[in-house]
């Protein structure tokens, strides 16, 4: 059995309609039973500056 795997890498943002675009873009670009890697956070977007966040 072989498996097909796409590995859909772009730069992630804090728009998620811009990410969203993406996301739909790399799985346009898929086949029917790929399996399609994204990174953490590939929607909603994330940032290594946490000076935005609040603690509780």
């Amino acid at each position: 059995m072989e498996l097909s795997v796409l590995i859909g890498q772009f730069p992630i943002k804090h728009d998620i309609k811009e990410n969203l675009k993406n996301i739909l873009f790399i799985l346009g670009k898929s086949e029917k039973d790929d399996l399609v890697v994204l990174p953490e956070g590939a929607l909603s977007g994330y940032s290594d500056d946490i000076s935005q966040c609040r603690m509780m």
